[in-house]
Formats: C-alpha cells, structure tokens, sequence
C-alpha cells in the first residue's frame, strides 16, 4: 500500500482533517434505494411475488447445468423488474428460502464487476456499475434486524460481506460512483447494526466484529484505487464515533492503526528499524 493512502487514514478518521465539510448523514437517512414497488401493495402481495418470483432464478444457481444455459432474464426491462422484487424478498421473515434466494442471486450477480458468469443476465455483464450500484442500495434491507434473531440472518449477512470483500479486492472494473455507492452501503449497515441502542445477545453483538472489519477494508482498498472526497471521511468519522461502545469497533481499530504505523515506519525508516 502506498504511503500517500496510509498517512491520512487515522488523521481524517480522528476529525483532525476535513472538519469544516458537510457530513452525508443525511444524504445516507433520506436515501430511498433500498424500497421497492411493491411496498405500495399489501404486504401478502408482496410475499407472494416474492416468492414465486424469486425461486426460480435461486434454484437455477444451485443446478450444475447452470453453465451454458439459457438466461431466464434477458432485457433491462425484465432484470430492473425482477429486481424490485428481489429488493422487496430481502425484507421478508427467515421463514423459507426466498431470503435466501435473493441473496443468492444478488452476491452472483455483483461478480459481473469480477468475472462474468453464464448465470448472470447479458444486461447486468453489459452495464455491471449501473447494476451493482442498485443492488447494494438494495441489500441494505437484509441487515434490519428481525424479530426472529436466528442465524440464518448471521449467515446471510456474512455471504454478503464476502461478497462484499471479493468485489472490492479484485474488481478492475469499478466505477468511482460504485466505490462510493459501496462506502455509503457498508457505513449504513454498520450503522443499523451497531449504532444505539444495543439489543443484548442480539444480530449486532454477532457481526460487529466482520461489520467493521469490512468496512476499514475496503476503505483503504478505496484509499489506494478511488480515493474518497472529504463528505466521506466527515461522515465516517460522525458514524463510527457513535459505535465506540462496541467492543470489536475498538479492537479493529486498534488493529488497523497498528498495522499502517508499522508499514509507515518501514517506508519512513528503513526495513531495520
């Protein structure tokens, strides 16, 4: 990593730098990419498209024939439409496997920006930024808690942030907007999760540890590749402020901070120091 991408990542974060610009809190509370059109309906309307919507494009993932089959999407109509549903599935209860499927299908489909697949749509590998950057807003929704806090929700969130990790240290293909729409995706969900109050034993407690190791991940891999406008560091620096009282918040930074001092004296002084 280079130095120029390590030596503002503490001072920014820690409010000494960039003070004086606006914060995207609000930008971030009043962003609306995470509903769908079928929110304006009953809710067991939505369930039921949902649900028979979304299963068969999941269970095509799962067929080892995949590869070389024809494509059940193949027009930007009929991808942006399936994925109004797909945004609304990720609200619904852990109760059955569409949940399941949408995160399936989505986590295939952001590796458009990676390497291309035969089961991602031609419109998707044709326009991978437009798409990626409507599917993060949308994953958004997996992360509320819910009322049942089991751990497939645990284990959902964490197929994401793999995801999440794999796009951002091997995609080549990342627009600016992308990495951006990618900053704002990870403070908002760690936001959700970790900011007060805290539900004792609850989702938070179990991902806050991967929540903000991602997150100080990919900003540095941002710092190197795209690097962020000051709104970004203001913002970040409000938002993790407000999540101290975790634990695992601490420990990541500690470890982080560690890590590229002992980089930066390498470069400053040598190997031997």
């Amino acid at each position: 990593m280079q130095r120029a991408a390590m030596v503002p990542f503490g001072l920014y974060f820690s409010g000494t730098m960039y003070s004086e610009w606006r914060s995207l809190h609000l930008v971030i509370q009043n962003d609306q990419g995470h509903t769908s059109v079928l929110h304006s309906y009953p809710e067991s309307v939505g369930r039921e498209v949902a649900n028979a919507v979304v299963r068969p494009l999941g269970q095509v993932l799962g067929t080892p024939s995949v590869a070389g089959s024809e494509n059940l999407l193949k027009t930007d109509k009929e991808v942006k439409w399936t994925m109004e549903v797909i945004c609304y599935g990720l609200t619904l209860p852990l109760d059955g496997e569409t949940v399941k499927y949408c995160v399936d299908v989505y986590t295939d489909w952001i590796m458009a920006l990676v390497l291309p697949k035969d089961s991602i749509p031609l419109p998707v590998i044709k326009e991978p930024n437009q798409y990626v950057q409507t599917i993060l807003k949308h994953l958004q929704n997996l992360f509320v808690p819910r009322q049942e806090q089991g751990s497939s929700q645990i284990r959902l969130c964490l197929q994401v942030l793999r995801a999440i990790q794999k796009l951002a240290r091997e995609s080549s293909l990342m627009a600016r907007e992308t990495w951006e729409v990618l900053l704002l995706f990870l403070l908002q969900i760690n936001d959700i999760l970790l900011a007060p109050p805290t539900v004792q034993g609850g989702i938070a407690e179990n991902l806050a540890e991967k929540l903000i190791g991602v997150l100080f991940e990919v900003w540095l891999l941002a710092c190197t590749r795209c690097f962020p406008t000051p709104p970004y560091w203001k913002t970040a620096k409000e938002m993790v402020a407000n999540w101290r009282h975790h634990p695992a918040v601490v420990e990541q930074w500690s470890k982080v901070i560690c890590a590229l001092t002992s980089r930066l004296l390498r470069f400053t002084y040598g190997p031997s120091f």
